[in-house]
Parts: structure tokens; C-alpha cells; sequence
């Protein structure tokens, strides 16, 4: 999920896992739940504004020459793009635009803050993280229900469901096995939706679509900052699934053509790298609304005149530039600028 400096369009050629793109505009990276099997330069510059006494970040917007001339732009093979960074004066104030780079690993991973959420990719708002596991079996267990759960690791953090605008794709969730029926609520134990898996007696199937035999699914429509679930054995039926995988599996991705091919999916049994990852989407904190971060035009953080202001679902707010023609990064005074070989037609009354 590399993205450079300043935001440009994602070039496939770059990574590794680029062959997974998803959006019209950028790559998805991985994101696995797994449970029952269950389980993210310039030599003389202006003097810049003082960084946050509290963690390092700031509450200017600065210039893209600013960030370049003192802060990593990559941690291995991962771009990293303003408001997110590494070292003071680099990142947005705020825990999850501090991001930490190992150096002891080959490649160098990285990630938010001191945290262990890993981050595979950066794109304006939005982060990506690899899949995370939480293993279980029912039938190891002695119970025929299993809970799963996940909370947003700082205010700020949530998973979206429709990417407007950047993915045009659904979060969605899949669960893997037979004879199961789920039940997923949103942190406050809203429903979210249900689904169920039949096998009828048969094996897991290896292919096919995610259409309730062997595989189901639920796509998110809203933005949630965590969810809770049960997976019940239905009926208190055995599992028909293969001998070797006799347990749920379940993703979250924005894989959402999964629905009519699934054969990725269930190959994730022995494969999972297979699997698209899915993104979180980070808010600025510091107001709750674009309307009171605007009044404070000294911390406001959408830059120049191009970039405009979106209210959060769960408070906050982020940036985005105006115009479609403009390369984005919108937390930069200079971060929305015209694509090159772009044409701009003005129009005027007579």
C-alpha cells in the first residue's frame, strides 16, 4: 500500500502486493479478522512553528517542502505522507499520526505510534494494516458460540464502510465454514447486519461465490470505531468442513468482490496472503467538527484554498482536496495542485 510523499497516484510497479488494487484511484492493502477461526528540500527555509510540547506533533499546516527537508518519506517499502510521520515535526498532533519505524526487521516494518498496529500503506486520511488472527474452534471448545470483537486503538480511528470518493468500495466481512449463522453489532451493540453458512451436508467448496454456501458475508454501510459478534453453530450441527479445516474463518476487507468469486478466500486456508487488506480511516481530534476547526485558523488543518473539510462520522474531521484534477494530499499549503497535463476551462457570462 505505498503511497509517496504528497500523495500522488499509486504506481502498481512500486510494491510488492500491488496486483490487489481495488479502487479506481489506489490499492488495497490487507485487512484479516480471523476467529472461530476470528478473529488498520530546501537549503533555507522559514523558520517552522514550535512542535507540540505533548508528543512531538504540530498544529500548522506545513508546506510539502517543509516535511521534506527534515522528515523520513519511507519506512522500507512504504511511503509515508504528511499528516502521518516519523519524528517531531513531522505528524499531526495526535496519536494516530505518530508512526514508529523498525529498522531491525528486513524489510523495516512500520507503525502507529509505539503500538503494534502495523501499517502496510498510507493514503491521505486513510492507513492499512495486515491481517490480524484470532484463533478458535467451537468444537475444541465445547460450546457451539463464539464472541469476537474489536475496538479502535485511539478516538479518531474507525473502520468505513463505503470509501467515497477514494475506494468507491465497501468494507466487508466473510466468514468461512459450514453450518454456522452470524450476528455483528457495532460497538454500542447496534446490529449491524447477519448472515448464515450452510454446507447441507457437503464439504467446504474451494470456489465459487460467497453466497451462503460455505461462505457468507456482511457489508459494512456505515463507519463504525469497533464491533462485537457472535458466531453460533446452528442447530448444534457438526461441522461439515474439510477434516483439515474444521473451524470458521472470517475477514474483513474491501475485497467486496469476493461475493461473486470467492476462491481467493477459501484458499486462504493454506494461503492468506492472498487476501485483499482493508483500511482504517484517522480523523483529526483536536475539534470535533469542521465548523468550530475553523474558527481557529492557527491549529485548522485542511491547507490552502483548494482543500476542503469534511466532518467525521464519530467527531473529528479530515481533508480533502476540491477537485478531482488536483493530486491530494489536502493536510499540505501546497498539497492540492493540478495533475500534470490536466486542463482547466473557465467559463463567464456574457
Amino acid at each position: 500500500m505505498s503511497s509517496s510523499s504528497g500523495n500522488p497516484e499509486y504506481n502498481p510497479d512500486t510494491k510488492h502486493h500491488a496486483d490487489k488494487l481495488i479502487g479506481l484511484m489506489m490499492s488495497s492493502s490487507r485487512v484479516m479478522v480471523c476467529a472461530m477461526v476470528f478473529a488498520l528540500a530546501c537549503l533555507a527555509l522559514p523558520a517552522m512553528p514550535p512542535a507540540s510540547a505533548n508528543d512531538g506533533g504540530i498544529l500548522y499546516v506545513p508546506s510539502a517542502a517543509t516535511i521534506a527537508s527534515h522528515c523520513p518519506s519511507s519506512c522500507g517499502d512504504i511511503n509515508i505522507s504528511y499528516p502521518f510521520g516519523i519524528g517531531a515535526g513531522c505528524f499531526r498532533q495526535g496519536f494516530p499520526f505518530e508512526l514508529t519505524c523498525n529498522h531491525t526487521t528486513q524489510p523495516p516494518t512500520l507503525f502507529l505510534g509505539n503500538s503494534t498496529t502495523q501499517v502496510t500503506y498510507i493514503y491521505g486520511s486513510s492507513v492499512y494494516i495486515p491481517a490480524m488472527f484470532f484463533n478458535s474452534s467451537l468444537e475444541e471448545s465445547g460450546t457451539n458460540t463464539h464472541n469476537i470483537s474489536w475496538n479502535a486503538p485511539a478516538k479518531g480511528i474507525t473502520i468505513p464502510g463505503y470509501f467515497d470518493g477514494d475506494l468507491f468500495n465497501y468494507n466487508t466481512f466473510f466468514f468461512l465454514g459450514c453450518d454456522f449463522d452470524v450476528d455483528l453489532f457495532d460497538s454500542m451493540r447496534n446490529p449491524i447486519d447477519s448472515c448464515m453458512s450452510r454446507c447441507h451436508g457437503k464439504v467446504l467448496p474451494n470456489q465459487g461465490p460467497c453466497n451462503g454456501f460455505g461462505c457468507c458475508s456482511i457489508r459494512l454501510q456505515n463507519d463504525i470505531s469497533g464491533f462485537q459478534g457472535t458466531i453460533v453453530r446452528a442447530d448444534n450441527m457438526a461441522a461439515q468442513s474439510h477434516p483439515l479445516h474444521p473451524g470458521i474463518m472470517a475477514f474483513m476487507s474491501i475485497g467486496d468482490h469476493y461475493m461473486e468469486n470467492a476462491t481467493d478466500l477459501f484458499s486462504s486456508w493454506t494461503n492468506a496472503s492472498k487476501i485483499d487488506d482493508a483500511a482504517l480511516w484517522v480523523a483529526i481530534m483536536d475539534q470535533p467538527s469542521c465548523k468550530i476547526a475553523q474558527m481557529n485558523k492557527a491549529s485548522y488543518a485542511c491547507g490552502g484554498t483548494d482543500s476542503i473539510c469534511r466532518n467525521a462520522t464519530h467527531g473529528g474531521y479530515t481533508c480533502d482536496c476540491s477537485n478531482d484534477f488536483y493530486t491530494s494530499n489536502a493536510y499540505l499549503s501546497d498539497g492540492c495542485m493540478l495533475k500534470q497535463g490536466s486542463t482547466c476551462l473557465l467559463f463567464s457570462k456574457k
